[in-house]
Order: C-alpha cells, then sequence, then structure tokens
C-alpha cells in the first residue's frame, strides 16, 4: 500500500511522519472491514501488508486548490511504480495543462451514463455553450496531459 500526497507542508519533518497513525492502524482497520464483508483472503493480505509514504518530484507548496486534480491524475497514471519512471505529467503542470485535466475529468463525470443529471447538465451545457459538448462529450478524452 502507498501514501502519495503531492503536498510539502510539513517539509521539515522525516519522511512519514504525517502518517505514522496511518501506516500503523490503516492496515488492520481495512483488514478487519474485508474480513467483515466476506474478502477473507484479500483481509489476510492486507494485514500483512505495510504503507510506503511515496516522495513525489512534482510535490509543492504552491498549488493548495488543485488537490482533486492531483488525486484524480494520481489515480489514473499510478501502477504501483514508485520510482522516477512514474510519468503523471504534473511535474511542471502549467495552469493550463491543469485547466485541461479539470475540464477533461468534468466532461467524463458529467458523461456517465450512472450521472442522474446527465442529460439536463449537457442540455443546459448546449443551451449555454453551444451544442459542441453536447454533440461530443468526450472532446477532451484525446488530450494528451
Amino acid at each position: 500500500m502507498f501514501v502519495i500526497d503531492s503536498s510539502v507542508q510539513f517539509n521539515h519533518l522525516p519522511v512519514g511522519t504525517n502518517y505514522d497513525l496511518l501506516c500503523d492502524v490503516f492496515p488492520a482497520l481495512l483488514s478487519e472491514f474485508l474480513n467483515d464483508n466476506g474478502e477473507h483472503l484479500s483481509a489476510a493480505s492486507v494485514a500483512k501488508s505495510t504503507i510506503e509514504v511515496v516522495q513525489l518530484n512534482w510535490a509543492n507548496k504552491k498549488n493548495t486548490i488543485d488537490s482533486s486534480l492531483y488525486l484524480m491524475r494520481h489515480m489514473e497514471t499510478f501502477a504501483g511504480d514508485t520510482s522516477t519512471s512514474w510519468m503523471t505529467g504534473l511535474l511542471n503542470a502549467e495552469n493550463l495543462h491543469l485547466h485541461i485535466l479539470r475540464m477533461r475529468y468534468c466532461v467524463s463525470i458529467i458523461s456517465w451514463d450512472k450521472n442522474k443529471f446527465k442529460d439536463r447538465v449537457l442540455m443546459d451545457s448546449s443551451a449555454t455553450y453551444g451544442s459542441e459538448l453536447a454533440v461530443n462529450p468526450t472532446k477532451f478524452d484525446g488530450i494528451s496531459c
């Protein structure tokens, strides 16, 4: 298991200090939850797990409003490789890059088939901004980030 934190608020503390309690308690709690829900093999595996706090070369102090974008990008690109080969595209993320990610994630959420308000939102956005989004809700899918 991994802790991925793109903030550097506690830069002066040793790696993992912010997460000592989490690292000590979380595997047991998750294991108990899995066991209670019939996932006995997974529970046993999780109970033996350790948590690694990942150092990120794109962590920064300045960007505090885009943490959800960083979270989504981490979930989208993380495959267990904590080395320098993990490419998120966030190392030198500019405002335009973050704006494109924000738009892509918004479009994905809005156009998701399980979104109860999908049709209403697409209709309202079409009326407000033109029909391009309503006609092509995946417009941002092909954008490289």
